[in-house]
């Protein structure tokens, strides 16, 4: 990939177009639509963490037979198919995707404890498949927004080590690359990214940064600091359109992505962390809110993610999921329209007729 990647970003508005553009205040982003109603009061925080009711956690026989930890599948992740769309989800909102020759991480996180700390905070339930360096080469690494469930200091650290001689490039909302720049020196290659910013990798591939309604906080006195946002990523020989949500709450810009991209071979879209809903509701949306998300960008397929490795929030363990399958049957929509993965699985997209059909090439051994 060609250096100083920043130089050739550009925007991918085009004159008259009336796109959402984050709010931008004495340092600080902002959410520029109603459907943001502010952060919930601390008074309210408070009484929720001290008071709130987190799920029952599910025994080890439970969880192995509900939310299994599969073998990863070697064969399929070191020989992805060249002409489809290959994904593997590592957890949370980490997946590795093989699109077209080239492997890129969403959100990698490989810590035990989402948290500042890893002797306190949000403890993962479910194990990763495998460690990072395990990883086939990755070409660039998308990062949604500084939250520690988003961002690992350990598994960008780890992964920047490992491929010392190969590093990724990555790509983090406006005002992130400090972050990088402070924490990654040696060939470091991190392009900033405002909403509709465009940043291409290849003669084939770009990157293009969308909106998502969500926050940024990474210390005690640092909120709204950085942007956020979605991506998608597009093939431009192929046609091939991947969307990663990140972290948000439901809002008009997905129709506008929607509108803007035309139709998205998969989306990668959260369904989890959404109760109690007065306190979750603009942040992160509900399965419900998912399935919009998915109508609004016209996705082919969607896969849910933001669930089931830490215990962020109030809902059941299982909640999201079920929902979700519940959702779909009731929109008569066809349960593979929008699915999960467990943890470890991979599973191959392939297009036909315009169409999507799953394949997954696991066997269904659980480590």
């Amino acid at each position: 990939m060609a250096d100083n990647l920043q130089s050739r970003v550009f925007s991918v508005i085009n004159q008259n177009e009336n796109l959402s553009r984050p709010l931008f205040h004495k340092g600080k982003y902002g959410n520029p639509w109603d459907t943001w109603g502010g952060m919930p009061g601390l008074k309210k925080i408070l009484k929720w963490q001290l008071g709130g009711s987190r799920p029952k956690m599910l025994s080890t026989q439970e969880l192995n037979e509900q939310l299994p930890v599969i073998e990863t599948n070697w064969e399929a992740i070191n020989n992805p198919p060249a002409d489809q769309l290959q994904v593997t989800w590592i957890g949370h909102s980490t997946f590795l995707v093989q699109i077209d020759g080239l492997n890129f991480l969403t959100d990698p996180v490989w810590s035990d404890r989402c948290s500042p700390v890893q002797f306190a905070g949000p403890k993962r339930f479910r194990h990763v498949p495998f460690e990072i360096k395990q990883l086939p080469k990755i070409d660039f690494v998308v990062v949604s927004h500084n939250h520690y469930d988003h961002l690992d200091h350990y598994a960008v650290t780890t992964l920047q080590h490992h491929q010392k001689d190969h590093p990724p490039v990555w790509i983090v909302p406006s005002g992130l690359g400090k972050w990088f720049r402070d924490n990654l020196k040696h060939k470091l290659e991190v392009v900033e990214l405002n909403w509709w910013d465009c940043v291409p990798l290849s003669d084939k591939v770009e990157v293009t940064a969308t909106p998502a309604q969500h926050w940024s906080k990474r210390g005690p006195t640092d909120d709204f600091y950085t942007l956020w946002g979605s991506y998608v990523i597009h093939n431009k020989t192929t046609g091939k359109k991947i969307f990663f949500a990140g972290d948000t709450g439901y809002c008009s810009a997905f129709k506008e992505i929607g509108n803007k991209f035309g139709s998205i071979d998969l989306g990668l879209i959260p369904i989890g962390a959404y109760e109690p809903r007065d306190i979750m509701k603009n942040q992160h949306v509900d399965p419900e809110e998912a399935v919009l998300i998915h109508k609004d960008i016209n996705s082919k397929q969607s896969i849910g993610m933001h669930w089931g490795t830490f215990v962020l929030t109030d809902e059941k363990l299982m909640d999201p999921e079920r929902t979700l399958e519940e959702i779909l049957a009731r929109e008569k929509m066809d349960q593979s329209e929008f699915t999960t993965l467990t943890h470890g699985e991979t599973r191959k997209l392939v297009n036909k007729n315009a169409e999507i059909n799953n394949q997954n090439v696991n066997n269904t051994n659980q480590q």
